[in-house]
């Protein structure tokens, strides 16, 4: 039992490596490392960035000599592929570990279960699933990528006590307090990608970048389909941006296309004759992005709902009564109760006199006891 809670404690050092990852491993896994001897923290590592050392590299690096003999803990299956860098069970072999504990089996193809039995083959004991549920939800984009081809999607809304994401004549800036807008930036800079439909990025002229705290910008997403928002609006001023519309549909000039900066992809139709979101996800998933978070508005948002393909919801509320504004669910098909779509709400977090929801599908398959 103390060998168990002494694992959890390392494991959970582990995590918090891993998350220093953030938004720049993608379409790499979160993974952090620590190497314990003689009940001391030796060495630890974390992976930075494609290109980069892996976790466990790292560590042993920094661990030298004082890995031979030593415990690895580690939130992901070592890998046992050649990448961009070497693989690291080997590496922890010949480092001489002489115990490994892993968080959770790594799902990519290249890996499932190989790096842990190169471990045993080499005498090397390993113990797994130490803290499996955190490893898998710190990683849930990377497994969500890896098992469908499809991104962790994050709903992200600004609401009203009424649930409305703007009033009647359309202006959503500003229905949160600064608290709230931090918080949101904060989201942005934990997700590899942003995106909204091109209504929103032409009424609220978005930039869609973290400015309110530290943290990288993601790639910027405007779903338009037939290219006709401005080339002049503050998202296209930026290379890193993505612009998706329907394939062989009309633009409204072709200048329109070609002067905005960054990429423009088409998708085919669903049965309404919209771009089709899953094919948007599935490009969204092949161009590597793990986690992407959807910032409206409610047409996107209903797109993404009524095919079930939103992960989790983020939804910062208000305390302001809009009265007949655009609700979050408005562009939804009616529905009886018993056809109501069911959230369940994990956290409920105060922001000032705003409160901040996060929650998920109630039939998602994901676990939200984390």
């Amino acid at each position: 039992m103390k060998l168990k809670r002494i694992d959890k404690r390392y494991m959970d050092f582990a995590l918090s490596l891993a998350m220093r990852g953030a938004n720049k491993v993608s379409p790499n896994p979160r993974v952090g490392c620590v190497i314990v001897r003689d009940q001391r923290v030796v060495a630890y590592g974390w992976h930075e960035g494609p290109g980069k050392p892996h976790a466990e590299a790292a560590a042993i690096a920094m661990a030298g000599d004082m890995a031979r003999g030593a415990a690895l803990y580690v939130n992901l299956e070592p890998c046992i592929h050649f990448g961009r860098t070497p693989p690291c069970a080997p590496r922890i072999i010949e480092a001489g570990v002489s115990r490994v504990v892993v968080g959770v089996e790594d799902p990519d193809p290249r890996v499932m279960g190989g790096g842990i039995a190169m471990l045993e083959n080499a005498g090397i004991p390993v113990d797994v699933g130490v803290r499996r549920s955190g490893c898998r939800w710190i990683n849930r984009g990377f497994f969500k990528r890896i098992e469908t081809g499809r991104p962790w999607v994050t709903l992200k809304a600004a609401v009203s006590l009424d649930g409305c994401i703007a009033p009647s004549d359309g202006d959503s800036k500003w229905i949160t307090n600064v608290f709230s807008r931090r918080l949101a930036h904060m989201l942005r800079a934990e997700n590899d990608a942003v995106m909204i439909g091109a209504r929103t990025a032409k009424i609220d002229d978005p930039r869609l970048d973290v400015r309110l705290c530290s943290g990288d910008s993601p790639l910027r997403v405007v779903l338009d389909s037939r290219f006709r928002a401005s080339a002049d609006l503050a998202v296209f001023r930026d290379d890193d941006v993505l612009t998706v519309g329907l394939a062989h549909g009309e633009t409204n000039s072709e200048s329109d296309v070609t002067t905005r900066r960054g990429r423009h992809v088409s998708v085919g139709p669903d049965a309404g004759g919209k771009p089709s979101m899953t094919e948007i996800l599935e490009t969204l998933g092949a161009m590597g992005v793990n986690y992407l978070m959807v910032e409206g508005g409610a047409g996107v948002a209903a797109s993404l709902l009524k095919d079930d393909l939103v992960d989790q919801f983020s939804l910062f509320q208000a305390s302001k009564l809009l009265g007949d504004g655009v609700g979050i669910g408005s562009a939804l098909p009616g529905s009886t109760m018993e056809q109501a779509i069911r959230a369940e709400i994990s956290c409920v977090r105060s922001v000032e006199e705003d409160k901040w929801l996060e929650g998920g599908r109630a039939c998602s398959q994901d676990s939200w006891n984390r």
